[in-house]
């Protein structure tokens, strides 16, 4: 599965989900840290996030 891990949520989050086995970034690798909820969901709509490794 694919995670979009957002802010509220720590970054190890991220990090146990890929050593879990799934294709997981944090916000904060994709410089979204300041971003609203609109524009991080805009970026999982079009799955911009899933070529950040």
């Amino acid at each position: 599965m694919k995670f979009l891990v957002d802010m509220p949520l720590s970054p190890e989050l991220a990090v146990w989900l890929s050593q879990e086995g799934h294709n997981a970034v944090h916000a904060l690798e994709l410089g979204l840290g300041r971003a609203s909820d609109i524009i991080i969901l805009e970026r999982v709509r079009i799955k911009t996030y899933s070529n950040y490794r």
